[in-house]
């Protein structure tokens, strides 16, 4: 018997197809693939947001720090100093990562997975939230939403509808709590 299909017969009359042609062979089909990690893709931005919330946070108390030095002369201004410029620099830099992290660059990446290692330290809630974030990260879901293929595939899709999961919530409403607390004792 014959393989021959529709699209190689020439006797055929033309066909026409409502959402285009079939997808050829080998081709991978972007939007199972976009909406297989969309969840993922999710909660990578929303880290991103807790990245600029966190790193707006850390700024604002090292500059309130630095203010509070100036002001009260105290003997070891030097070293009071330095500390509030490393927490600049450090807010500066999450506050970056947030960025980065939203637009999936790979390094925002590594840089986050560097940080949440960190604060794996943080126990109790801290070990919970970076846990979360390491997993995400660096399960196979997390490395593929940073990769040069899945940019690709971000470009020639539309982005898929993902309803947050009450779990999400509750560690977004942590993370923003220790946030608020750290602050707090910041500029306290």
């Amino acid at each position: 018997m014959n393989n021959i299909s529709q699209f190689d017969n020439p006797y055929l009359p033309p066909q026409t197809f409502a959402a285009g042609p079939p997808p050829l062979p080998g081709v991978i089909d972007a939007e199972a693939i976009r909406r297989e990690h969309a969840y993922t893709e999710s909660t990578v931005g929303t880290m991103g947001v807790l990245y600029y919330i966190a790193g707006t946070f850390v700024t604002l108390g090292g500059l309130v720090q630095l203010l509070n030095v100036l002001i009260a002369q105290s003997p070891d201004v030097a070293k009071e100093v330095m500390t509030c410029a490393f927490v600049l620099v450090f807010g500066i830099a999450l506050f970056a990562l947030g960025r980065e992290a939203r637009k999936f660059n790979s390094s925002a990446r590594t840089g986050i997975i560097i940080i949440s290692a960190l604060g794996l330290l943080a126990f109790p809630i801290g070990t919970l939230i970076n846990g979360y974030i390491l997993c995400t990260l660096s399960g196979k879901k997390g490395r593929m939403v940073f990769s040069p293929e899945y940019k690709a595939i971000m470009a020639i899709t539309a982005r898929p509808k993902v309803r947050t999961s009450a779990a999400v919530w509750v560690v977004l409403a942590i993370a923003l709590f220790i946030i608020a607390v750290a602050g707090y004792l910041i500029i306290a």
